[in-house]
């Protein structure tokens, strides 16, 4: 009979231990979530920042570029004026200078 109080008693000490065992590794999964879900959370927000300024930095590129091609059109349009007077002046001088060698030859 004490044997079997002694078996009883150890069982009952093992079931304890086990109980608080599982208890604490309960509140470890516990924490171990929590801190997951944080971590989650913290992650979510920087990739929202994240892509918060990748919209805006595209959205800048955009009117950069909007930007630059109006300025690349107006300097090319100015570049073709200039080379339109450029050509225009160079065909009045190529005008006089075709009559003066005209000229040349009609006075022989």
């Amino acid at each position: 009979a004490e044997v079997v109080e002694e078996v009883k008693e150890k069982v009952e000490e093992v079931a304890e231990t086990a109980a608080e065992v599982v208890e604490e590794v309960k509140e470890k999964v516990e924490e171990v979530a929590e801190t997951a879900a944080e971590v989650v959370e913290e992650v979510k927000e920087k990739v929202e920042e994240v892509a918060e300024t990748a919209a805006e930095v595209v959205e800048e590129l955009k009117e950069t570029t909007e930007e630059v091609v109006e300025e690349v059109k107006e300097t090319a349009e100015k570049v073709a004026k200039v080379t339109e007077e450029v050509v225009d002046e160079a065909k009045e001088k190529a005008k006089g200078v075709f009559a003066k060698v005209k000229n040349v030859f009609k006075s022989d």
